[in-house]
């Protein structure tokens, strides 16, 4: 099917016997799609057509297992970053609080210490 529609992509497209025949080998090509996509649905209908779906894992076992160990490893990459992305907001959050209030401090202790000099003098 692929190499079908490559070739009929790269027919030219000013001649009107090639337009002719890439229009009859369109139809072809869509008529054969249609084909086999039903030839292959009857072959696996009762296990498409199964409410449950545990048939359709047995057709493809492999991939169903790549598929629940790359969904296992992408939850937990997902579970690490949020986790990971919370104590971030987290500690900036009371990072902030926490700097701020000890600056607020020592301008105090410093404007206090610089008024005592001056009435001192």
């Amino acid at each position: 099917l692929g190499a079908a529609g490559g070739l009929l992509w790269q027919l030219p497209q000013g001649i009107p016997m090639m337009a002719l025949l890439a229009k009859m080998g369109g139809m072809m090509l869509g008529a054969t799609a249609v084909g086999l996509f039903f030839s292959t649905f009857e072959e696996f209908r009762t296990a498409l057509l199964e409410p449950s779906g545990g048939r359709w894992l047995m057709v493809f076992p492999e991939t169903s297992e790549k598929a629940k160990a790359q969904a296992s490893l992408v939850w937990s990459k997902l579970k690490l970053g949020a986790a990971g992305a919370a104590a971030e907001k987290g500690a900036i959050y009371i990072g902030h609080g926490v700097l701020d209030s000890l600056l607020n401090y020592l301008g105090t202790l410093w404007v206090g210490n610089a008024g005592k000099v001056v009435e001192k003098v």
